[in-house]
């Protein structure tokens, strides 16, 4: 919250006279040398999202009593709008109970379009890769809460994609995959206190699919090794687990990596001789050990995106036999807990992708597809783990992410 008055104020009159409801600690600092501009700071975290918060000055500064209130931002499903190929800008939408609030809100314009994009995790910052006018794309970091944009790494003709920003003990991170003009992709990091960069895939490896985990380690595919590799700012790479896939992948709560892996089928059981699994891996680059994650070999296992309490693993799941393959792949969701899994879509004719929990693991956001016509555009749908309800919010949305 930022006060400017017509005269200087002094700190003790400010704390005597400005009031706030509900109180949360924070700290005033003056923003100029008369003390006429203040700012408040609260202490994080501060209120919680959706509620509504009012402030009062009062005598000495005002000749009486002023207030006026504000309600914070719900948390907000955001995405990609329009579809890819055209101009795409990122958009938000509150949950369900929340829809008075918020529904589908611009919250970044571009004249360009936007590529991919990831939010902070404080839910301030959003970063995000914008097409440039060289025919490469940039990188900007956005404010929401001023609107400020600022150009982290232009880029030039080169490609600058897929930020995901990272915390680790010693600052953030912006990973990011780079291809310059008639090369091959890269997975560069980016210190957001320095800005300074550093190339962490090995020399004339293609390497792509940057995953942060909550504890700071980088995971990213090399796929001219065929391996997933792991790198910390301090300690540099320091493990890696073969795998022949690398577009998918996810960091469980333990700190070990979910990925995934073709496999053999027995003969004679697949719908098609020449069709291979697709299985779950667990790898923990502490140790090196790995399991499987999947049941016998006859699925086809994609996506694997655990919640952030740990609780269940959503992934896309289709039946690799005659009588369980269907056209579209739905979505399964795993009690870690429990051990016990189901599917939580039935929608033979439609695949489901851009698999995002929700802060607090209470709603997947996902976006489904027909398999049956190109003309009907992917819509975005939420799915709720309390209520076990589907609500459909945007048709178009790509690229999904959540504001914590």
């Amino acid at each position: 919250m930022r006060l400017h008055f017509s005269q200087p104020v002094d700190r003790d009159t400010l704390l005597q006279a400005v009031d706030w409801s509900p109180r949360v600690p924070g700290s005033w600092r003056a923003e100029d040398d008369e003390g006429r501009i203040w700012r408040f700071c609260p202490d994080l975290p501060a209120w919680p999202r959706g509620t509504r918060v009012q402030w009062t000055v009062k005598p000495p500064l005002t000749e009486r009593p002023y207030s006026w209130s504000f309600t914070i931002s719900p948390t907000m499903v955001l995405y990609l709008w329009p579809p890819a190929g055209q101009i795409s800008e990122i958009y938000g939408q509150a949950p369900p109970q929340d829809q008075t609030l918020w529904d589908h809100q611009r919250l970044v314009a571009s004249e360009l379009g936007i590529l991919d994009f990831d939010v902070h995790p404080d839910g301030r910052f959003l970063y995000f890769s914008e097409a440039n006018r060289q025919g490469g794309s940039n990188l900007i970091r956005f404010d929401l809460a001023t609107g400020e944009r600022t150009v982290l790494l232009a880029c030039g003709s080169a490609l600058c994609d897929r930020p995901r920003v990272g915390m680790s003990d010693d600052g953030l991170y912006l990973a990011f995959e780079y291809m310059p003009l008639a090369g091959q992709w890269s997975v560069v990091v980016l210190n957001l206190a320095t800005l300074r960069t550093h190339d962490i895939s090995p020399p004339k490896h293609t390497a792509y699919n940057p995953i942060w985990s909550p504890h700071g380690v980088l995971a990213f595919y090399d796929e001219t090794d065929q391996t997933y590799r792991f790198w910390h700012p301090k300690r540099g790479l320091w493990a890696n687990v073969a795998s022949d896939r690398g577009d998918d992948g996810t960091w469980l709560r333990d700190g070990s990596f979910l990925f995934t892996r073709y496999q053999p089928v027995p003969p004679g059981k697949a719908y098609r001789d020449d069709v291979l699994a697709v299985q779950m891996v667990r790898f923990d680059p502490r140790t090196g050990v790995e399991e499987s994650w999947s049941d016998e070999p006859l699925w086809e296992d994609l996506a694997p995106q655990a919640d952030p309490t740990g609780r269940f693993l959503a992934f896309i799941r289709r039946g690799l036999e005659p009588e369980t393959w269907t056209p579209g792949r739905q979505i399964w969701l795993r009690d870690l807990i429990r051990s016990t899994q189901a599917a939580i879509t039935q929608d033979e004719t439609y695949t489901h992708t851009d698999l995002a929990w929700s802060p607090d693991g209470r709603y997947l956001a996902y976006v489904r597809s027909s398999t049956l016509s190109e003309n009907e555009r992917p819509e975005l749908w939420l799915y709720d783990v309390q209520t076990r309800s589907h609500t459909f919010l945007h048709a178009g949305a790509h690229h999904v992410r959540w504001l914590p």
